[in-house]
């Protein structure tokens, strides 16, 4: 049965930091294989582990892709049905395969981050998910892991302001024109990650 915040709201901080704290050494761990394999390509599998590691014993369904359809909280995005949900999953794996080279680490990274929020694949943990799914590419492109203990997952978690504004911008210049431009996360990004190395 899953934990649910409003009934044990301590208790589901406890389980959320521990589940936070074994993301991120599965995360690692997938940086430092994708760093030895020089044909890495991010999968389907590896963002599904993510999104389990983020919300085992929180949500009924870690690491599936959602069958209902689910609604943002203090946000005008309306995620897409779910029946589309992996179509547009490939979709994001594939411009990222394919812009591999062509793109730089910050663009890709924020891509990542702004497509999965978009597409809310999971029931819970998306943002989570997401985050790590970006921090991932950025290692992954720039070759290393990359230095600095404030990392702009951490960042974003201390003062998500930014990090919706630059979301929700992204989300209007798609939804007005259908092009992606993300600019304005890249921006946002490129800054969080000079504190980080500067830190």
């Amino acid at each position: 049965m899953a934990i649910k915040e409003k009934d044990d709201p301590v208790f589901f901080r406890f389980i959320t930091d521990g589940n936070l704290l074994r993301q991120y050494d599965f995360l690692k761990s997938c940086v430092d294989i994708a760093l030895k394999d020089r044909a890495y390509v991010l999968s389907d599998d590896v963002i599904r582990q993510l999104n389990n590691h983020a919300v085992v014993s929180l949500c009924d369904s870690p690491g599936m892709y959602r069958t209902i359809q689910v609604n943002i909280a203090n946000s005008p995005h309306v995620p897409p049905e779910w029946e589309k949900v992996n179509g547009l999953m490939d979709e994001c794996l594939l411009y990222l395969t394919t812009g591999w080279e062509k793109h730089s680490a910050i663009h890709l990274a924020a891509y990542a981050l702004w497509r999965l929020c978009w597409i809310h694949p999971f029931v819970e943990g998306n943002g989570r998910t997401a985050r790590a799914t970006s921090y991932l590419v950025l290692c992954v492109k720039h070759g290393m892991w990359l230095p600095g203990t404030n990392t702009i997952p951490k960042q974003i978690r201390h003062d998500r302001t930014p990090y919706y504004a630059a979301l929700r911008d992204a989300d209007d210049r798609y939804k007005h024109g259908g092009a992606i431009d993300i600019s304005a996360l890249e921006t946002y990004m490129e800054q969080l990650l000079t504190k980080q190395l500067g830190g």
